[in-house]
């Protein structure tokens, strides 16, 4: 499961390959890198699940304050599915992690 460090230049997942320097990467390197903001790229981690749903979140409330009921509805069943598979995806890796140990 990615835990996220905070530093001075924003949040680094530890999920995400540990360059400090991108550009002194050679091109395989910066080739996988960058693969992760491709279609599909993005692996489903609960940690990726969780940045996925807040920004549902903040959606949610900005359609509420705005009285767009019927996608504010709508944004709230997306959150539902994404919650329930937030708590699927987080049981599993837990599970891989106990059978690691």
């Amino acid at each position: 499961m990615g835990t996220c460090q905070y530093t001075m230049y924003g949040s680094h997942y530890m999920d995400e390959p540990e360059y400090t320097d991108k550009w002194s990467m050679d091109m395989q390197q910066r080739q996988e890198y960058y693969r992760q903001w491709t279609h599909g790229g993005l692996k489903p981690t609960s940690t990726n699940i969780l940045r996925l749903i807040s920004e549902l979140e903040g959606s949610y409330q900005l359609l509420k304050y705005m009285a767009f009921d019927d996608d504010m509805n709508t944004i709230e069943q997306i959150k539902k599915r994404y919650y329930k598979l937030y708590f699927q995806t987080a049981k599993q890796e837990r599970e891989q992690e106990k059978e690691k140990t």
